[in-house]
């Protein structure tokens, strides 16, 4: 399959025009904050009592630490999912937690919701134990803290925190005790995210040899962007930091064919094209709609591969390592087609949202 014209986002996203049309560093706020109690009072009655219910749950959640012996079990006996199983609980219950202040508004949340950032922020590592390396010392089976490693998780934990901080902020800094836990946020995206990415030139999953970039690139730079957007007050350095992501999202993209087709399997789609359209949508909404791409053609096409691959109910064409059955991301996909005008995809996403729905299952 042919290639697309090469570096199509860098042609599009200058560095010029990201300083011209970006919001000034502070200013953007795309969701509204818990103290915005008319947007969130606005939500249907019965999402917000689930909203609710769902941090209620979590509420008394016991924050005990990692042990290290649980982190080296991957080392020792090849067992990742103890670890991961600790590892996600946590990042989950914050978000449950978290949505749940927003839309009750009453602080009932916010001292569980602390207990979250601050376990998290003491966390030696925010990734998990197979993505993990140690250059000055290669045979450990723990993290070195002082290189810290920017894998999918890292990133994804770096922007739960940072959004929880758009969302929670202002309440958590309210109370003079507690104000010191947004400024450790940032501390911590800065020095296990934000500085690693600006001052290593080069990260395995942004610049694979000859091979054409996996979902690793998007799915870290859609929540890199996320933090450097909400967290990065230097304009200049926000500027360098998102020229960069801009370049490093090509690399993806210079891989694929004219035909968008994902070659890790449909299942990776939410990971690979989805985490690109995320990725691009901060941009755009950062920027009131000046920074769209949703008119390049291949970005078009890596949207519409979804459903063209789509059998039936969850069934999907399956081939490489990707699954046959998929539970699609019902809102990326719809998003994704109402931004470049596709019905087919849009549509899409709400046939998954309503299967989704039917089955009980809940899109996070």
């Amino acid at each position: 399959m042919a290639k697309e014209t090469l570096d199509i986002l860098s042609e599009r996203l200058t560095p010029n025009r990201l300083r011209a049309h970006l919001s000034l560093p502070g200013d953007w706020q795309p969701f509204p904050a818990a103290e915005n109690r008319e947007a969130w009072s606005a939500l249907p009655e019965a999402q917000r009592r689930e909203l609710v219910g769902q941090g209620e749950a979590w509420h008394d959640y016991d924050w005990a630490p990692i042990r290290a012996t649980t982190f080296l079990d991957f080392r020792r006996s090849g067992n990742r999912s103890r670890f991961e199983d600790m590892h996600f609980t946590r990042r989950h219950a914050l978000h449950h937690l978290v949505l749940a202040e927003c839309a009750e508004g009453q602080g009932r949340f916010l001292d569980a919701v602390i207990n979250g950032i601050w376990a998290i922020c003491e966390e030696s590592f925010w990734g998990i134990p197979p993505h993990s390396f140690a250059p000055l010392h290669p045979h450990a089976g723990l993290p070195e803290v002082t290189y810290p490693v920017v894998d999918l998780f890292a990133a994804e934990t770096g922007a739960l925190l940072a959004w929880t901080r758009s969302l929670l902020g202002a309440r958590i800094d309210a109370d003079p005790h507690t104000a010191i836990v947004t400024d450790r946020i940032e501390h911590e995206i800065r020095a296990r995210l934000i500085n690693p990415y600006r001052n290593v030139p080069w990260w395995p999953w942004l610049r694979c040899g000859n091979r054409p970039d996996n979902n690793w690139n998007p799915w870290i730079h859609s929540n890199l962007i996320a933090c450097i957007l909400l967290i990065e007050t230097d304009p200049e350095v926000r500027l360098e930091l998102l020229s960069r992501c801009v370049a490093g999202m090509d690399v993806f993209l210079n891989g694929y064919g004219t035909d968008g087709g994902c070659d890790e399997g449909t299942a990776y789609w939410q990971r690979a094209g989805a985490s690109l359209f995320e990725a691009l949508e901060w941009l755009r909404l950062a920027s009131d709609g000046e920074l769209a791409v949703w008119d390049l053609p291949l970005i078009r096409e890596i949207g519409l591969f979804l459903p063209r691959m789509h059998v039936s109910g969850d069934w999907y064409v399956n081939y490489a390592d990707g699954m046959a059955r998929v539970h699609v991301d019902a809102d990326l996909a719809w998003r994704f087609g109402l931004r470049t005008g596709d019905a087919a995809l849009s549509a899409h996403g709400a046939y998954a949202a309503s299967r989704n729905v039917a089955l009980g299952r809940v899109d996070e």
